[in-house]
């Protein structure tokens, strides 16, 4: 992308960022630059696409911090060129009242987006006293880099944290983001 000064720039960025820029000013950045829009970073949106709960299978007894569960979701995220994603899964049931192996990858349009800092922290062990209840934050960075001729990359990356619970004995899985 071609800009002319830092006022330009200045416009961009705050695009990206999701900020009101001059819609005047900005579409003749994008005109210039043969671009129809621009993605803007933004995380308003958290949607669980699906929870497969799969019971472990025993001749005795199961208790709830024994019952195994394979958890998938989707976080959505807005903005950008199209549909972005960060899908998740993890386990529960292994006894050891944790939430066990954690992934996620980033998904869907990622053009100009990655997946920064990324990681799982549990936030408690389920136990009798709460209920078997797994709970856990995921953190995560998103970042876009935009290359502007003549200034080099720009980056810009938006820090979030999703609260996880699940339910050991019934299975029930919440998210919700938690807002800085």
């Amino acid at each position: 992308m071609r800009i002319k000064n830092l006022e330009e720039l200045d416009l961009v960025l705050k695009a990206i960022k999701g900020k009101n820029a001059s819609e005047y000013g900005l579409q003749d950045i994008l005109v210039r630059n043969g671009i129809t829009e621009l993605p803007s970073v933004g995380f308003n949106s958290l949607e669980v696409y699906k929870n497969d709960i799969i019971p472990h299978s025993s001749q005795g007894k199961i208790q709830c911090i024994q019952n195994w569960r394979n958890v998938y979701g989707r976080i959505g995220i807005s903005g950008g060129f199209g549909p972005t994603y960060i899908d998740f899964g993890f386990t529960i049931g292994d006894g050891s009242g944790l939430i066990v192996n954690w992934n996620s990858t980033l998904e869907g349009n990622t053009f100009m987006i990655s997946l920064g800092k990324n990681d799982f922290r549990n936030g408690g062990y389920a136990s009798a006293s709460n209920g078997y209840t797994y709970t856990g934050t995921y953190h995560f960075t998103i970042k876009l880099v935009l290359f502007l001729e003549g200034v080099g990359e720009i980056m810009t990356y938006e820090n979030k944290k999703v609260d996880i619970r699940v339910e050991g004995c019934s299975g029930v899985v919440t998210y919700n983001i938690v807002e800085e």
